[in-house]
């Protein structure tokens, strides 16, 4: 049985759907919403439906955005960005969509922006779902979630055979594990020394270890993942912590070799292809790092930074075709929205083709990231390449007095300005 059959039970779906409301069961309000065949419902019913969906969905972006910036200032940006495209897919009003597309597109493009995007999203009762009400129309408490709501939460995030196996552990693992969420490692690391020898498995060891390693314990978090590893080589989550932790602490080689092993062994063949091009790509060998990209991009990879990774070197090599295919696997500016992604957008600046596109999708990122001067130097090149000397030589001399511009980006738009000024 699934976890949310578990969660479900054998009600009637709507009378378990208003009991989850209720209940404040975000999760599986939210999820037994969406998969209702409204088709069978009357009128009221499926506005009912509607209205579940989109209040428990908002309730779990709001959730998922405020973990995602937790696990953001604690350095561990791929679990941030699980918790933003989680809250992405999950936000229904369109503010609160705005806020979450903003906040992952300052990850994505960086991280540079990611405070001041989560910054923006805590707008006080201005924002998000308000006014949530019971089936019966009573208003439901804005209380702080307990701890059995946030394991809920915590669990929809995850792969279902995972989420099984954090349900079924023990009470003490599960303290633990819901406070190694918070900012309080330390705090945890002692729980999870409460939790009885008996149980503990790969999955403890995996989840002592990533502790360590925020901790900066570097030998101990080590030994644990390894242990995980050794005793359950089929815990991915061990896998990813490992080689996270050894590229944190620049142990380059020794991840890489970890690497290479794994995939030797036939196990998680994508995601070591997808990280080893990326540490290939680091020391500079473009053939290895473009193959793995290649695969790890045809077996349905598509993180933006390997996409990056094999854009750059066919457009090196004059592949031009092949890297612009490659670009185009990019999801819309902010990775959430539908249009044109930014990087895709320079390469037609580069190229001089689509220009008015790729001017819409630098507005647009500009839109998600304010100020960023390098889209505000995109702009003005757009401009330049349009021939709209005047509108280029405008944003270009404004952007110079830019306080943030790098020196890279000064030089660039130095350059432009030159080259229309002559």
């Amino acid at each position: 049985m699934s976890i949310f059959a578990k969660m479900f039970g054998r009600r009637n779906p709507l009378e378990q759907m208003r009991r989850d409301m209720d209940q404040g069961s975000w999760a599986a309000a939210f999820n037994l919403a969406k998969s209702l065949d409204r088709s069978a419902l009357s009128d009221e019913e499926q506005q009912e439906v509607s209205s579940t969906e989109q209040c428990a969905g908002d309730k779990l972006a709001a959730l998922n955005l405020e973990e995602g910036e937790g696990e953001a200032r604690n350095g561990n940006l791929l679990r941030a960005r699980e918790h933003f495209q989680l809250a992405c897919d999950q936000a229904r009003s369109p503010e609160l969509l705005k806020q979450v597309q903003a906040t992952l597109a300052g990850l994505e493009q960086g991280g540079g922006t990611v405070a001041q995007a989560a910054a923006a999203s805590h707008c006080g009762g201005t924002c998000g779902p308000v006014g949530a009400v019971r089936s019966d129309g009573v208003p439901i408490e804005e209380d702080p979630f307990d701890d059995e709501a946030r394991f809920e939460l915590l669990l929809a995030t995850l792969p279902e055979a995972l989420a099984e196996r954090y349900l079924a552990a023990g009470e003490a693992f599960r303290r633990a594990w819901l406070v190694s969420q918070d900012d309080d490692p330390q705090h945890a690391l002692e729980l999870f020394e409460e939790v009885p020898k008996a149980e503990r498995d790969a999955l403890f060891l995996c989840e002592r270890g990533s502790l360590k390693g925020r901790l900066h314990d570097f030998n101990g978090a080590h030994a644990d993942l390894k242990q995980a590893l050794k005793s359950e080589p089929e815990l991915f989550v061990a896998l990813s912590a490992r080689v996270e932790l050894l590229v944190a602490n620049n142990r380059l080689k020794d991840a890489e070799q970890l690497l290479r092993r794994t995939l030797k062994e036939k196990r998680f063949p994508v995601y070591c292809q997808a990280n080893l091009a990326q540490l290939v790509a680091r020391r500079g060998d473009e053939a290895e790092a473009l193959a793995l990209a290649t695969s790890a991009l045809d077996a349905g990879h598509l993180d933006p930074t390997v996409i990056h990774i094999c854009a750059s070197i066919l457009e090196k090599q004059e592949r031009f075709a092949e890297a612009e295919a490659a670009l185009a696997k990019l999801q819309g500016s902010g990775g959430c929205a539908s249009g044109v992604h930014p990087l895709l957008a320079e390469f037609w600046l580069r190229r001089n083709k689509n220009l008015d596109q790729a001017l819409e999708a630098f507005k647009a990122a500009l839109r998600q990231e304010q100020g960023n001067p390098r889209w505000l130097l995109r702009i003005g090149q757009a401009y330049a390449a349009r021939g709209w000397k005047s509108e280029a030589l405008k944003q270009l001399e404004c952007l110079l007095e830019h306080p943030d511009l790098t020196d890279e980006l000064r030089h660039e738009a130095q350059a432009t300005s030159d080259q229309l000024k002559a």
